[in-house]
C-alpha cells in the first residue's frame, strides 16, 4: 500500500503534476499533446469538400507540361490583367 509520506508516491504525484500541467499547456494553446512535443497527431482529420480550385490544380498537374505552362500563362495574364 502506498501512502502520501512514502517516497514512491511523492514521485507518482509530482510525475502526474507535470503531466497535468503540459496537458492544462497544451489545452490553453488550444493543441494536442503531440503537437505541443512537435510529434506529428496520427489521427485522421474530417476534411470537407475538395474546393474547386483544388480540383483544378489537380486536373492541371495531370496534364502535360506544355500544357501546364500554357495555363500558367494564361492565370498570369488574367491577374496582370485584373491588377491594373
Amino acid at each position: 500500500m502506498l501512502l502520501p509520506d512514502k517516497p514512491a508516491y511523492t514521485r507518482l504525484r509530482f510525475a502526474n503534476d507535470g503531466v497535468a500541467r503540459c496537458d492544462n499547456r497544451a489545452r490553453t494553446l488550444s493543441v494536442s499533446l503531440e503537437e505541443l512535443f512537435g510529434e506529428p497527431d496520427s489521427s485522421p482529420r474530417k476534411r470537407g469538400p475538395m474546393s474547386r480550385w483544388q480540383k483544378h490544380i489537380i486536373a492541371i498537374a495531370q496534364l502535360p507540361r506544355a500544357k501546364q505552362k500554357f495555363v500558367a500563362q494564361m492565370l498570369e495574364a488574367v491577374l496582370a490583367q485584373a491588377q491594373q
